[in-house]
């Protein structure tokens, strides 16, 4: 455990089983810089005050418990999951963000502007509704789990996509939602024998408008 690890030399975990890294002891605000990461690394965030990050890459998971996390202004960050806590804040103002799976009660705040590029993948195996208008502007969402995700609200995307990896995505009626594109991503292969009487189709997915 440590308040903050600060510098430009490289944080490196060389055993093959995740090192538990926990940042923030105290209130005080702490930070997390490197110029790289190497080895599995999970890491916890402790205490009200704001933990900054500016370390390119995370090969693990970033646990916000409490607090504020900020992504430094003008660098990248590259995370396998972030799980924030009830009542915490993310902060990706100006920051290019990759989160192969975000995890967050409905009352935490993610601080996004213009020059906020987040890609993020979502699971859930039940229903879920989400603020339409939480979705990045910049980046790529995905959905995946069986359950089914409601988009609520307009929303209005300027680049990247939705991606439906599994279960299903309905945007609620009568909302004004403008993205680039829905792509519909098969993750399952399915063969079929089709000789020269059988001309039968197989149909994998399928995409629907209504309202």
């Amino acid at each position: 455990a440590w308040v903050s690890v600060s510098g430009v030399g490289i944080l490196k975990n060389s055993a093959a089983a995740a090192a538990t890294l926990t940042l923030g002891a105290g209130n005080a605000d702490c930070s997390l810089e490197a110029a790289s990461a190497i080895g599995p690394i999970n890491a916890v965030k402790n205490g009200t005050g704001t933990l900054t990050v500016n370390v390119p890459e995370l090969d693990g998971s970033l646990t916000v418990a409490n607090g504020t996390l900020k992504v430094k202004r003008g660098s990248s960050f590259a995370v396998g999951s972030i799980m924030a806590a009830s009542g915490t804040t993310l902060d990706f103002r100006g920051a290019t963000v990759r989160c192969g799976e975000l995890t967050v009660p409905a009352d935490v705040t993610i601080l996004r502007d213009a020059d906020t590029d987040f890609s993020y993948t979502l699971n859930s195996d039940s229903a879920v509704r989400l603020v339409a208008g939480t979705l990045p502007a910049k980046g790529d969402f995905t959905k995946t789990g069986s359950g089914t995700l409601t988009l609520v609200g307009p929303c209005a995307k300027t680049s990247g996509s939705i991606n439906i990896a599994e279960g299903s995505v309905v945007c609620e009626a009568a909302q004004p939602f403008n993205g680039k594109f829905f792509r519909l991503k098969y993750g399952r292969a399915a063969k079929r024998a089709v000789d020269s009487s059988d001309n039968a189709s197989l149909q994998f997915s399928e995409f629907s408008l209504y309202g």
